[in-house]
């Protein structure tokens, strides 16, 4: 990785391209080459530095352009879409014939496939470009392939009790609407509390290990560290919630997509009794890095286990890519650390179920047949708590301890209902 897209110095592309237009032209590019180039053209591997570029410019360029947080969720997304289009451009080779990957299969099946497609497309043409454009947008921006036959692994459904369950329009419409709205007023909630005056003291770099000074780790330092992390995770469930809440009501409302389209974006709460189940793991990348790349055996230990880890060291150099984008440093942020350390307690985790399951000559059994009882379920929950209080810090105390410069608006949200509420005046918000 060059030197450069760490640095917390502007360059000079950056101000040629203001943020939201580099993530445009991002989007744009990497569109139109899986949706107008076929597969394994010289063309796709020529236009990665052009989406590189991209990204280039808006972590270095964000913070001087935008709210902090604006710049964070900017650069969070840029690297994001960089891998799918890693993973659609060049590693699964999607293309507009085949209306997905690129067939390995024989003529006739491959020519099934496209059949297929040209279905999901209205019938369009092979020269509709219209059409290319749409579908290659759709693909790029489809981060599951929700009610594909390439959807990911552990999509979330409506209704636990019954997974083919699917809302009606008017029902999605005001549940969504409902939680869009919830979720906003929570986020504006939580932007109104001022900054801790004394947060580089409170969450001081020398607090985050517990184990090698546990003889002065205090009760209020733990209550400290569960409180900022639950709060921590209330911020970015209730952004990510009510993104999805929104965006979801407004293409049904438009009918540009059906209520079956916008599977929630978490399961319940219920099933976090394992960090495993906490994360979801929405292995896509990943599974392509260990099976195509690394050509690990399917249904191997190994090959699960680096599925696990690359999983979280993309999600770690994606939300480091976040945090660059505000103009901290990697050192600084120690992200990757914090992801690698849920890794491990996933890995912990299996071991421990395999060793369990071992112990009662039940190994070959499938933990999808393994439902836990309720004491396995309290223990659970009270180790994700444990584990989280005590790994979550490195991530959240280096943010927690930046000072704030004063006048930053360092809210998520374009306007403060509450502010304007309580200041009786619509234009304060």
């Amino acid at each position: 990785m060059a030197s450069g897209l760490l640095s917390p110095v502007a360059s000079p592309i950056s101000s040629y391209f203001p943020a939201p237009i580099a993530f445009l032209a991002q989007l744009s590019i990497s569109s139109i080459t899986i949706g107008f180039t076929p597969a394994y053209s010289f063309i796709r591997p020529a236009a990665f530095p052009l989406v590189s570029a991209c990204v280039y410019s808006i972590l270095n360029g964000a913070k001087t352009q935008m709210r902090p947080r604006w710049a964070s969720l900017l650069g969070g997304a840029s690297f994001m879409f960089l891998l799918q289009y890693l993973d659609l451009g060049l590693v699964r080779q999607w293309n507009w014939r085949d209306r997905g990957p690129a067939s390995t299969e024989d003529l006739n099946t491959t020519k099934k496939h496209a059949e297929e497609g040209r279905a999901h497309v209205s019938q369009a043409k092979e020269h509709d470009v219209w059409a290319k454009l749409r579908w290659a947008w759709s693909s790029m921006l489809a981060l599951r392939h929700v009610n594909t036959k390439y959807e990911a692994r552990n999509v979330p459904v409506f209704k636990a009790s019954d997974p083919t369950f699917v809302p009606s329009k008017p029902a999605f419409l005001v549940r969504e609407s409902i939680i869009a709205l919830i979720c906003y007023l929570l986020l504006d909630l939580m932007a109104q509390r001022p900054p801790s005056p004394n947060a580089p003291q409170l969450f001081d770099e020398a607090l985050i290990p517990v184990f090698r000074r546990l003889g002065d780790v205090t009760l209020p330092q733990l209550w400290l560290r569960a409180l900022s992390l639950a709060g921590f995770a209330v911020t970015f469930w209730a952004l990510i919630r009510g993104y999805a809440a929104a965006a979801g009501a407004l293409t049904v409302a438009l009918d540009v997509n059906e209520p079956r389209d916008w599977r929630p974006p978490f399961g319940s709460l219920f099933q976090a009794y394992s960090v495993k189940n906490l994360w979801g793991l929405l292995t896509g990348p990943a599974a392509k890095i260990t099976y195509n790349v690394l050509h690990l055996p399917h249904g191997s230990l190994s090959a699960r286990f680096c599925n696990v880890f690359v999983t979280f060291a993309l999600s770690g150099m994606m939300h480091s890519c976040a945090g660059i984008a505000t103009g901290m440093s990697p050192k600084q942020l120690n992200v990757v650390h914090f992801f690698i350390t849920q890794a491990m307690g996933v890995v912990i985790e299996d071991l421990v179920r395999l060793a369990f399951l071992k112990a009662k000559g039940e190994e070959r059994k499938s933990e999808k047949n393994t439902s836990p009882s309720l004491a396995h379920r309290l223990i659970g929950y009270l180790w994700v708590a444990a584990f989280m209080t005590w790994s979550g810090p490195v991530w959240l105390y280096p943010q927690a301890s930046k000072p704030i410069s004063p006048g930053t608006n360092n809210s998520f949200l374009p306007y403060s209902i509450i502010k304007a509420w309580k200041m009786g005046d619509i234009r304060a918000g």
